[in-house]
């Protein structure tokens, strides 16, 4: 149990929780909480300064802050001024008022770039945002000399549709980002398509010791060929779709080839047959299925 007053030196009262939660009490009270504000960009080598907004009167305030600030002037008061150092990250300041602490996060100087890898692992999609998401302010996107900007967003996010990636390759886009302190440097972000074995998706042709992962986010029951269009060597996938056999037919109508299916994962070689567009007939437990492929040498 906890006897409580607010900033102001209103008794609240008793209260069974820890003092922290003043802070509600105080609101309820009809008194503003103080806050800390930045009043300038905390670029690097600069000085920058904070006031108390709502500080009760006649108070005086404790300030402390992080090892990448230095002080310069306002212990005491409402209002302190620091300045930074020549080193990028995280800030902070607190001010301590009647025994009450409240503190304040920044960023100091240009963005870091921090990457977070969505989606599942066979259709992947990068996420790429600021440090702190807050403070950026524009992405650059540099594929290939393709520059492109993006602004008025938190993040961006980048998928191998983007750039047209095949089972197995791969792409280096250069990110950059701007905040209120200017560009960072030039980040390369590796774009990966990966195959379905490197997921794992096809135990027995794959060699995957436990069979598709759980957030390998694909219907079971999809059949896959691939690379399309191919010139020597083709991959399928038939997944879960109990296929017992493949026809494949020439753009004529006419059956090339027969496979009986024994397993999930196959690989055919093409390279003896002519140019030209085939239909990939599947025959499943729930009818035929026919994907298209061209071949092309």
């Amino acid at each position: 149990m906890y006897e409580l007053w607010n900033l102001s030196g209103q008794h609240i009262g008793f209260y069974p929780s820890k003092p922290e939660d003043v802070v509600m009490k105080y609101s309820v009270l009809g008194n503003v909480y103080p806050e800390i504000q930045l009043n300038s960009n905390a670029c690097n080598n600069s000085q920058i300064s904070f006031n108390i907004q709502n500080p009760p009167p006649n108070t005086n305030i404790n300030w402390s802050y992080s090892n990448n600030l230095n002080y310069v002037s306002g212990q005491n008061t409402s209002n302190l001024t620091l300045s930074t150092t020549n080193n990028n990250g995280i800030g902070w300041v607190k001010a301590v008022i009647e025994g009450i602490a409240i503190e304040k996060k920044f960023w100091i100087g240009k963005s870091y770039l921090k990457k977070d890898k969505l989606g599942s692992c066979y259709e992947p999609i990068y996420r790429i945002s600021a440090t702190y998401p807050d403070k950026a302010l524009e992405f650059k996107i540099n594929h290939n000399g393709n520059i492109q900007y993006y602004n008025g967003i938190s993040h961006y996010e980048i998928s191998t549709d983007n750039y047209n990636l095949q089972d197995g390759q791969a792409t280096v886009v250069f990110v950059n980002i701007r905040n209120n302190c200017g560009w960072s440097q030039s980040y390369p972000i590796t774009i990966a398509k990966p195959t379905l074995c490197d997921c794992g998706y096809d135990n027995p042709g794959c060699g995957g010791s436990e069979g598709p992962p759980t957030q390998l986010n694909l219907d079971l029951t999809k059949i896959f060929i691939y690379p399309n269009p191919s010139s020597d060597m083709v991959k399928i996938n038939i997944g879960n779709s109990e296929t017992k056999l493949i026809q494949i037919v020439n753009n004529v109508g006419k059956i090339i080839n027969e496979i009986n299916v024994d397993k999930h994962f196959i690989k055919l070689n093409i390279s003896n047959y002519a140019n030209g567009l085939y239909f990939f007939k599947f025959f499943t437990k729930d009818g035929i299925k026919v994907k298209k492929m061209i071949i092309a040498h």
